[in-house]
């Protein structure tokens, strides 16, 4: 009788206790970092410039944390007859991650990339010969279209500013010898990221 008693008592306590347990929240969506599986990224952009020049850039760049990276630029515009080659960081994320705590939608916001890079270098004649200082800056946003052999593509849109010293007329090139020769410029293109 008692262990009668004892089964009717576990098995009331057992139901009250179900009734009890907290309903588990859902786990949250955890995004991965932008450079969370990316070894190099390549970029191929045709560039506008301001001042009516056109161009092409390449821009390889390596990730050394989930945001940042090393990046290379390679500028080419052949109606100036200069090369720039640039190196700097580079900072990429994606709108899921600054827009944390939106609502899901039927937009993908972790395609949607947004980066900002700049670059210190040179400028060349496109012989490689007389090099001068040269600087650059851009951002913009890329959105992810697929993948090709392994290779997620995307297609980016970018503005920003390039320039370079200029050497005095007479004497060397030296600071004071910066004149206004930065341009604004535009681009568009296509990066692959491996």
């Amino acid at each position: 009788m008692k262990v009668i008693l004892a089964t009717v008592v576990m098995a009331l306590f057992g139901v009250a206790a179900i009734g009890q347990t907290p309903t588990p929240t859902p786990a949250p969506i955890v995004t991965p970092a932008p450079n969370a599986d990316v070894n190099v990224s390549v970029t191929t952009d045709y560039i506008h410039f301001t001042n009516g020049a056109t161009g092409t850039m390449i821009e390889a760049v390596r990730p050394i944390s989930d945001y940042w990276g090393l990046g290379y630029a390679q500028i080419v515009v052949p109606s100036a007859k200069s090369n720039f080659y640039l190196l700097g960081p580079r900072y990429d994320t994606n709108l899921q991650h600054i827009f944390k705590n939106s609502h899901p939608s039927k937009l993908d916001l972790s395609l949607i990339k947004v980066f900002a890079g700049a670059g210190l270098g040179t400028r060349r004649d496109d012989l490689g010969n007389s090099p001068a200082f040269a600087y650059g800056a851009h951002l913009g946003f890329g959105i992810g279209v697929g993948t090709f052999m392994k290779a997620k593509i995307s297609f980016n849109v970018s503005a920003g500013i390039i320039g370079a010293a200029k050497q005095a007329v007479n004497g060397p090139r030296v600071l004071t010898a910066f004149t206004s020769t930065a341009n604004g410029q535009y681009a568009t293109g296509v990066t692959l990221t491996f």
